[in-house]
């Protein structure tokens, strides 16, 4: 089967919306309060930019930046460039290509640090190519 890979835009803004239990990373805005210690409901809204480093062909190097923190991340596209699939450290996006958008949701659990196990997150996802 051929693939008809599409290139993407090296550089997606918009925000990722964030509903979790506990703290799942320490660059939660609240993370520093040790709010990490105390389980709970906590919610944030960031702005974000994800930055294609490298493409080939289905396969990508991205960096995933917020206001307070930059993260590697790696994904991969359908055969159909429609669907895309991006892992950081902490998080798992599913994202839906369509033009210049991308949408979608993404989950999140800590790894690592034992202040932090049994957190989780559930995350909702909205940028549009930068021209």
């Amino acid at each position: 089967m051929a693939d008809d890979i599409r290139i993407l835009p090296t550089e997606w803004v918009g925000t990722v919306r964030t509903s979790s239990w506990g703290i799942v990373t320490p660059h939660h805005p609240h993370f520093h309060s040790h709010a990490h210690l105390e389980p709970g409901w906590h919610t944030t809204d960031n702005n974000v930019t994800f930055r294609i480093d490298q493409q080939e062909g289905p396969f990508l190097e991205l960096t995933f930046i917020a206001s307070d923190h930059e993260s590697k991340a790696v994904g991969v596209l359908s055969a159909d460039s429609r669907s895309l699939k991006i892992a950081t450290l902490e998080v798992t996006f599913h994202l839906v290509v369509d033009g210049d958008r991308m949408s979608g949701d993404g989950e999140a659990r800590a790894h690592g640090a034992s202040e932090r196990r049994g957190t989780f997150a559930a995350k909702m996802v909205e940028l549009t190519a930068k021209s």
